[in-house]
């Protein structure tokens, strides 16, 4: 890093803005062109242990579930530790390229994470989704809330969320028996 705070943080701009660049043009090398050898990339259900791991993973994903597919990100906080290290914060989606895309995606969700989940229906701004609990620890564990947006060609996006302050917004148990049932629907 440099002397110059404004410096670091333009660097750090642009090392993010050139990997959205490649993300939208499908490029595994410009993906990973940042990376050290020894990165390490972590995802629900798989580790990717270098950058060499990384790309191959990458292209396949650009081939198959990520072909055409965008993303969106908007930048939450840039904090720096010390004067060689800062943690950028962003908020991030994958915005797939039509069905036959997402379904890919789902396979590959279901080859890593399994498919015995269970799902719980929910509503918000009066469109539909559900909570998403996959099977582990004798019962089944909190993965996602997902959120349709339907219009009279279908649904036009399903926004997925993470976050545990979004979980509780909408009162959901963090796990579930292994019939399904939280211990408040007892």
């Amino acid at each position: 890093m440099s002397d110059s705070r404004a410096q670091d943080e333009a660097a750090i701009q642009a090392v993010l803005v050139e990997s959205y660049k490649a993300w939208e043009a499908g490029d595994a090398d410009g993906m990973v062109a940042d990376y050290t050898a020894d990165a390490t990339a972590v995802m629900t259900g798989s580790l990717r242990d270098s950058r060499e791991v990384i790309r191959e993973n990458m292209a396949l994903a650009f081939e198959g579930p990520l072909k055409g597919s965008s993303t969106y990100n908007k930048q939450l906080s840039l904090r720096f530790l010390g004067r060689d290290a800062a943690i950028a914060v962003s908020e991030s989606g994958i915005l797939f390229a039509g069905p036959r895309n997402y379904g890919l995606f789902m396979d590959w969700v279901f080859a890593a994470a399994g498919t015995d989940w269970c799902l719980k229906a929910v509503a918000a701004n009066g469109q539909p989704g559900f909570a998403a609990y996959r099977r582990g620890g004798g019962g089944y564990e909190l993965h996602t809330l997902q959120v349709f947006t339907v219009t009279a060609e279908g649904i036009s996006r399903n926004s997925v969320f993470q976050e545990p302050e979004v979980f509780a917004s909408f009162g959901l148990a963090a796990a579930l028996d292994a019939q399904g049932a939280s211990n408040d629907d007892t």
